[in-house]
């Protein structure tokens, strides 16, 4: 009896080990399965990290021009925004360089005239820093799209002789 005990316990281990695994079949339909999920989330992580980009992006420039306008205010002496819209987008404020956004941002002026802001010693939009003269270009609206070029898009939109700000989607006045 107690020999046949120790066959039986040897046989149930030689089954247990003959069957841990896994089969090549159950591998592969697991890859195949995180594949195939794996390609039905990708645009929507793409497009969730294109939304953040243009966030920070936007954020960026209403900061700079809200420091830029709180400075002139502050000091009652008019300070200057300077908006670089070439490849990699930068705004100068208070004599200090600042990228915008991360990864591929554009930025657009218009009128195109207005990539230079000056803030007069009330918070308002003038003419240059020897000129306190309000622009006739008003309202001037800074185009922030992700990815360069053909992508979402938010405006920074300085409406009124005020100086008030906001931001505008695509679509939206002061936004196109």
């Amino acid at each position: 009896m107690k020999r046949f005990l120790r066959w039986h316990s040897y046989q149930i281990r030689q089954d247990a080990q003959a069957s841990a695994g896994f089969t090549l079949t159950e591998v592969i339909v697991v890859i195949v399965m995180a594949l195939a999920l794996a390609a039905i989330a990708a645009p929507s992580w793409v497009a969730l990290l294109n939304r953040q980009r243009l966030g920070t992006a936007t954020n960026d420039v209403l900061q700079a021009l809200r420091q830029a306008q709180d400075e002139a205010i502050r000091t009652r002496y008019p300070k200057q925004v300077t908006l670089n819209t070439g490849a990699n987008p930068t705004i100068t404020v208070l004599n200090e360089v600042r990228r915008v956004g991360q990864g591929s941002v554009s930025l657009e002026v218009t009128p195109t005239a207005a990539t230079t802001i000056t803030f007069g010693s009330t918070g308002g939009p003038i003419t240059s820093p020897q000129d306190i003269t309000p622009p006739t270009n008003l309202p001037i609206s800074i185009a922030v799209t992700v990815p360069a070029g053909a992508g979402i898009r938010r405006c920074v939109v300085i409406e009124t002789l005020l100086g008030s700000m906001r931001t505008a989607n695509r679509g939206e006045a002061g936004c196109t």
